[in-house]
């Protein structure tokens, strides 16, 4: 049981994106938007989020979300590099509890077999991860937007959000945008939805985390399944309740 905790611990940092930016990814970040017109650049990035606020279900549903509570499942494909390491975690069950409260509080949970592996809250001031108390720098606030397809809307107007390329990817047509130094969105043109999320700019270090498979619930888009990388985690959303009563000495 502990080699599981100790992998899925690992597996929630890695979803954090809880790395160092060394000065050769800083490099890289800044080496993405030479040659652009970053005020043009910039309009193009808020251009393709809003009209994926609006495939999703449009500002006005959005915002009328004042908190989400989901619930998911979570299985590692059976050929991962973590089930190569130790088989039994194809056999317990893992839970995956989100809490969304709007305008930026979140909070996830996560159990194997019922017992609590690890937790994260950020409640709009201070985070506490592993129940230790930060107070997070702007690039971590990135990475503590635990439900990024509601928590999006709030970067809409941001002026370090950048168009980075338009790219072709398992036949759509993907617009990729920068948002700070560290997140990587892309977008399906043809649907506008948000398709990855990745945290990270060096390959060795960052998380990715691809979105399908979207369902309406009280009229917003979301997606309910998805695959962490790395460790090919794969989880299915179960239960989704939206303005429902929240808890809120989670965010304490």
């Amino acid at each position: 049981m502990k080699k599981v905790l100790s992998i899925l611990c690992v597996m929630l940092i890695a979803s954090l994106g809880a790395y160092a930016q060394t000065e050769e990814t800083k490099t890289n970040v800044d080496t993405e938007l030479q040659g652009k017109d970053l005020k043009e650049s910039n309009a193009k990035a808020k251009k393709i989020l809003q009209r994926y606020i609006k495939a999703i279900g449009g500002a006005e549903a959005v915002k009328s979300v004042k908190s989400i509570n989901l619930l998911g499942e979570l299985k590692f494909a059976e050929g991962s590099k973590m089930v190569k390491r130790n088989a039994e975690v194809l056999k317990k069950k893992i839970t995956r509890k989100l809490v969304y409260v709007a305008p930026n509080m979140n909070y996830m949970e996560m159990k194997v077999d019922g017992q609590m592996v690890d937790k994260v809250m950020y409640n709009g001031e201070y985070a506490r991860i592993r129940q230790e108390k930060i107070v997070p720098e702007k690039e971590q606030i990135e990475s503590l937007q635990l439900i990024p397809f509601l928590t999006e809307i709030n970067n809409a107007d941001r002026d370090d959000l950048y168009y980075l390329t338009t790219k072709e990817e398992d036949g759509k047509k993907v617009d990729v945008i920068k948002l700070g130094d560290d997140v990587r969105l892309y977008f399906d043109q043809k649907t506008g939805l948000l398709l990855t999320r990745i945290i990270g700019v060096d390959p060795l270090l960052a998380s990715k985390i691809d979105y399908s498979n979207y369902k309406e619930f009280d009229g917003v888009m979301i997606p309910t399944e998805s695959v962490m990388t790395p460790g090919e985690l794969h989880e299915t959303i179960t239960t989704v309740e939206i303005n429902k009563d929240v808890d809120m000495s989670l965010f304490e």
